[in-house]
């Protein structure tokens, strides 16, 4: 499986953005990130390949907690 990610600091994946790719089999890897956008993310897409789905997910709060958005894919997809 591998999850390509890549967060915007403004709408429409526009502005700075930090990105990470994933490439391994797996089921959870937890990244910490934030200094780039200083934790204003405003949008964010993923894709899944290698074979597998993946799923991204995006929290308004450190440490995994509050609000967020999830990104589901089959291989192959990109969801934003």
């Amino acid at each position: 499986m591998a999850v390509d990610c890549s967060f915007y600091k403004h709408s429409n994946f526009n502005g700075a953005s930090e990105s990470f790719t994933l490439t391994n089999s797996w089921r959870y890897w937890w990244i910490k990130f934030g200094s780039t956008l200083r934790n204003e993310i405003t949008s964010f897409r993923a894709t899944a390949s290698n074979g597998r789905h993946g799923h991204a997910y995006g929290f308004t709060n450190l440490d995994f907690k509050g609000d967020y958005a999830a990104l589901n894919m089959r291989n192959g997809w990109t969801c934003w």
